[in-house]
């Protein structure tokens, strides 16, 4: 797995040891940024359920302009801090050993916005629902995209009034669907 492209592309990027975590593929995360353009540059991005930290790594090579992790697992904050220190990154990110669902509801009420949110659950464990069932496009700045990797099998409900589908692209046994707030 490596950064694919920007001011840190090529770099590899170390993997959560053992299956607890499924890295997005490099093909995905290429074609996924191609969709998204110019719209990475200065952005404030929210990574949930975070796994390697390779979605905000290769938003921040492309110019967004902060990063917020949130990963429950103590393996998987190891390896997003490695990943982070070895890009040199560092001062662009702030990484957050906390529960997706807690942290939802306390950005809610610091009202605070982000350009891009990510959001990368294990799959099949309807916990991208349970994502939408909080005001998640609250957290979003207007016109701003939901990015949400998930199994070809799980349905993704229309998740809000001001939420709309973007885009919606298959990659075999995954799907990457677009939400933009409208």
């Amino acid at each position: 797995m490596r950064v694919i492209a920007g001011k840190v592309g090529g770099l590899r990027l170390k993997v959560v040891p053992g299956s607890s975590t499924r890295p997005t593929t490099d093909r995905i995360k290429e074609s996924l940024f191609a969709m998204l353009g110019d719209r990475v540059l200065q952005a404030d991005v929210l990574d949930l359920f975070a796994g390697t930290g390779a979605l905000s790594i290769e938003a921040l090579s492309r110019g967004a302009k902060s990063a917020l992790m949130v990963e429950k697992s103590p393996q998987a904050i190891q390896t997003i801090r490695h990943n982070v220190a070895h890009t040199k990154l560092d001062q662009h990110v702030a990484v957050w050993r906390a529960d997706a669902f807690r942290t939802l509801q306390r950005l809610i009420k610091q009202q605070r916005k982000f350009h891009l949110i990510f959001v990368d659950p294990p799959y099949n464990a309807a916990l991208v629902q349970r994502v939408f069932q909080h005001d998640c496009a609250g957290l979003l700045q207007k016109k701003g995209f939901i990015v949400v990797e998930h199994a070809n099998k799980e349905e993704i409900n229309t998740p809000a009034k001001n939420l709309s589908l973007y885009r919606q692209t298959s990659y075999g046994d995954t799907i990457m669907s677009i939400f933009v707030r409208t």
